[in-house]
């Protein structure tokens, strides 16, 4: 039920989001967007879905920093405040490795016969993750220039490229 409503998917970012605007308690934010985002996960693998790879970054982004609160983990902390608002297209570009080499479907998201070019797909938009990364790192400070231009943009290519996968099958 979930996959069908994609919009639901987004929900544990939406309150993080809207958390951040009424609060200013980052454990608190984290810890009850990070557990909004395990349970919509859990809900999405018991439903045997694929996941969609930006949703998932979101997902451990919000996990990674709930663990971070909770079990007070000194290196995560160090992590998330270094890569501060970068932090986000860095689990992203984590997502984009590991489904590149371990899933079926790469770093796009969808099954194609030309696994040819559906591997290169994945490849250029983890190459292009990569790019957004480092530009979303250098600009950490402002979270408009770092968090959501990259993103959208990465986003916007992900559909592209599969649109372009799904008419050449």
């Amino acid at each position: 039920m979930l996959q069908k409503y994609i919009i639901l998917q987004y929900l544990p970012l939406t309150l993080f989001v809207w958390l951040i605007r009424f609060q200013y308690d980052w454990p608190m934010i984290f810890i009850v967007a990070g557990t909004s985002a395990l349970l919509f996960l859990f809900v999405l693998w018991k439903q045997k879905n694929i996941i969609d790879r930006f949703v998932l970054a979101i997902y451990l982004f919000l996990i990674g920093g709930a663990v971070m609160f909770i079990g007070n983990v000194g290196w995560l902390q160090a992590v998330y405040e270094y890569f501060d608002k970068a932090m986000l297209l860095l689990w992203l570009f984590f997502v984009g490795i590991i489904s590149t080499i371990i899933t079926p479907q790469g770093f796009i998201g969808v099954e194609s016969i030309d696994k040819r070019k559906q591997k290169s797909y994945s490849y250029y938009l983890l190459i292009a993750t990569m790019i957004g990364l480092i530009w979303a790192f250098y600009r950490r400070e402002n979270i408009f220039l770092a968090g959501m231009v990259p993103f959208l943009a990465l986003r916007l290519l992900q559909i592209i490229l599969r649109s372009l996968l799904k008419n050449q099958a």
